[in-house]
């Protein structure tokens, strides 16, 4: 008889999130450590920033993973009400690509 793997994963953001399922699936007893009370979202995409960037560029995986996104300018939060929380603007120092998820 074999023991079942474990993990422990700290945050539950997407990379958290992503490893824990990904882990799971495979048969891994796996724990997810969060210090907020509930998950929550920022926004309804993924944004890659200039250093994950280079990392894809490196492994060769650059165009698929940017096929089909967005360069992006300028990040706002909403409230429930649509109501703009923050906005953020990035200027030309790096590279932001957006992939928004559809609903």
């Amino acid at each position: 008889m074999t023991t079942a793997r474990s993990a422990e994963i700290a945050g539950g953001g997407f990379g958290g999130l992503a490893a824990a399922c990904a882990l799971a699936q495979r048969g891994w007893r796996v724990r997810l450590h969060e210090r907020g009370t509930e998950l929550r979202t920022a926004g309804a995409g993924i944004y890659v920033y200039e250093n994950g960037l280079r990392v894809l560029e490196a492994l060769g995986a650059f165009d698929g993973a940017v096929k089909g996104a967005s360069i992006a300018h300028t990040r706002e939060v909403r409230d429930e009400r649509d109501r703009v929380v923050s906005t953020h603007k990035w200027n030309r120092v790096g590279r932001v690509y957006a992939s928004c998820a559809s609903g």
